[in-house]
């Protein structure tokens, strides 16, 4: 089997060759960065995250190429493809500089890194421009596949995709095989247990753009779900989507805006939050873009503000959370869709315009320099006796109450110390009687468990101060159910 040339290069890139940079522009732009930009979501610390991750990424998806038993055509398209679809992510400030004056849309990674495999300027070659036209539109749609499974891109973004298969006259290229070998390399070099989690879910998606349908986008209602994941598989209940929004008569509204949009790191950064914030969220990011021309939102700038390292582990970043909690618990949905909202001096929605037709935008939350400078010393403060005394400040800065903020950080000790005790409480749960047992203090669950399981004629009642606590036991009551 042929060795790759890409890992050849890379493999003296590696060994501290970096000659060979002079020929490889596309592996300058890997190496030759001072960007990170990763799915966070995917990093199980941010202190220990590698100092280059999306080089030894893709260095991970050409050694799973480099093994696949295509014809040698194939194999080099699908190997263009990969060296140039992480370009974007890349590259020198200089550079990225250059690449956004003269109009590249860095933010939406596909896009730009198709834009700059495009401006290569590579002398004409007639014989070449079908096979240049085929890596160029791969790029264009690299990653899409799994992104429109998640419910965060629309189908209609494979349509230059499909309009290429239906004019082509490459024969000799099987364009199904090269789109599963292609998102194979893709998605196992994120996780080989994801892509065999969705592999038949990839093939089904491959089959309909190779067999020229189109109207496949999802019904506004499953896409919902399919944003939710994450939240779903941690007990969240999806019976309850449609309903709540018909009340609030967000419904309507929503998926008009959701016809038109394309998400970017959408479940990374809002997978934590409920589903009522959810839904302000975007409620609030329409009262602050142009409905009539954006069409790309990208959550990542809110994704790196959410995570931070706790215990030299990647956690939510809880008190920013719990402060846009309650900034968001201060608005009511009547009046996103119709008034007013009430002005948080300390955090608001900040939407950065990524182009200037404002069609891609970016979000996040913004807070002020007081309260930022409040998180830092109460994140500080957690190695310290300080701690108690700076969450007070925080508490009263932000007017909250005390059982508002229980235990932080210190919340998942505190469960796992409430949950080793099962045992213990074993022997508690033997006595209990009653038609009604109330657990005062529940933490982790275990007596709620053993209660219920135990004395199922029973109505078992769980209070906790934490809103942690609170959140843990309702979607352990929900996956029970």
């Amino acid at each position: 089997m042929r060795r790759l040339q890409s890992l050849e290069a890379i493999e003296k890139v590696k060994s501290g060759d970096y000659h060979v940079l002079r020929d490889a522009e596309w592996l300058k732009y890997l190496v030759l960065t001072e960007e990170q930009n990763v799915n966070l979501e995917r990093i199980s610390s941010l202190e220990n995250m590698p100092q280059n991750p999306v080089f030894l990424y893709v260095e991970k998806t050409l050694s799973i190429l480099e093994n696949a038993d295509i014809p040698e055509l194939e194999k080099e398209i699908i190997e263009e493809v990969l060296i140039w679809s992480e370009a974007a992510k890349c590259g020198l400030p200089h550079k990225r500089k250059e690449w956004r004056e003269s109009g590249f849309q860095l933010a939406i990674h596909n896009i730009g890194s198709a834009q700059i495999y495009a401006d290569r300027r590579q002398a004409y070659m007639p014989e070449r421009q079908a096979i240049e036209e085929l890596i160029y539109i791969l790029i264009l749609t690299h990653g899409l596949v799994g992104q429109y499974i998640r419910g965060e891109t629309r189908y209609r973004q494979f349509t230059p995709l499909i309009d290429w298969i239906e004019a082509s006259e490459l024969q000799h290229i099987d364009i199904r095989r090269v789109l599963y070998v292609l998102n194979k390399c893709i998605i196992e070099g994120v996780s080989p247990a994801l892509w065999e989690s969705i592999e038949r879910d990839v093939n089904r998606v491959i089959g309909q753009i190779c067999t020229g349908e189109r109207n496949k986008d999802w019904p506004f209602a499953e896409r919902i779900r399919k944003l939710r994941g994450q939240a779903l598989d941690s007990g969240e209940d999806s019976s309850r989507y449609e309903r709540f929004l018909r009340e609030h008569s967000a419904e309507d509204t929503l998926r008009r805006f959701f016809q038109r949009i394309d998400l970017w790191y959408g479940e990374s950064a809002l997978s934590s939050f409920s589903f009522e914030e959810f839904v302000k969220i975007f409620l609030l990011v329409l009262r602050s873009v142009n409905p009539l021309s954006v069409r790309h939102i990208s959550f990542e700038p809110l994704m790196k503000d959410m995570y931070r390292d706790y215990q030299g582990v990647r956690h939510i970043n809880v008190y920013k959370k719990r402060i846009i909690e309650a900034c968001l618990k201060e608005m009511s949905i009547s009046d996103l869709l119709y008034g007013e909202v009430p002005v948080n001096e300390h955090v608001s929605l900040a939407v950065q315009p990524f182009d200037q037709a404002s069609e891609i935008v970016g979000v996040t939350f913004s807070f002020s320099q007081a309260g930022l400078k409040l998180i830092e010393f109460c994140q500080e403060a957690e190695k310290s006796p300080l701690y108690e005394r700076a969450i007070v400040l925080l508490y009263d800065f932000f007017e909250f109450r005390k059982d508002s903020f229980d235990r932080l950080q210190n919340e998942a000790a505190y469960l796992s110390d409430m949950n080793g005790a099962e045992d213990y409480k074993k022997k508690i749960a033997d006595y209990a009687v009653g038609e009604r047992m109330l657990d005062i203090g529940a933490g982790g669950g275990v007596m709620l468990d053993l209660l219920t399981d135990q004395h199922p004629e029973a109505e078992v009642i769980g209070i906790d101060l934490s809103v942690n606590v609170i959140e843990e036991l309702q979607k352990k009551k929900s996956a029970r159910t």
